[in-house]
């Protein structure tokens, strides 16, 4: 789950920055509903939609969901799309949600931030 956020969130920022990771979770959420999917595919998606809340919250400064954050990250949106797609991952919205993503993406904020200072191999 952490490597699928991370992997996610690097490569669709390192092609089209924010707007591509936007496009990304939004690609994530509909295959993770698609037929014969599992509730653990909707989890990889609410980690992923958590860690790009929290960076862009963090490049935009103040509280999360605030109103420099991009649209899609301000508190109404993000809050609904979580709401609608924790039950999908077997959890319950509101705190089971918000600490499982929360957990999540805290390892993979740490996972990217070790991934970015590695000695780079040619």
């Amino acid at each position: 789950m952490i490597d699928f956020a991370v992997d996610r969130y690097t490569f669709a920022s390192g092609r089209q920055g924010m707007a591509g990771v936007i496009a990304a979770i939004d690609e994530c959420y509909l295959s993770a509903i698609a037929p014969g999917k599992r509730p653990q595919d909707v989890r990889n998606c609410l980690v992923l939609d958590m860690l790009a809340f929290r960076i862009d919250q963090h490049v935009s400064g103040g509280p999360p969901g605030n109103d420099r954050q991009l649209p899609f990250f301000q508190r109404a949106r993000a809050a609904q799309r979580w709401e609608r797609y924790a039950p999908l991952g077997n959890l319950r919205p509101g705190e089971d949600a918000a600490s499982f993503m929360m957990n999540g993406s805290d390892a993979a904020a740490f996972e990217l931030e070790r991934r970015r200072r590695a000695p780079r191999m040619s």
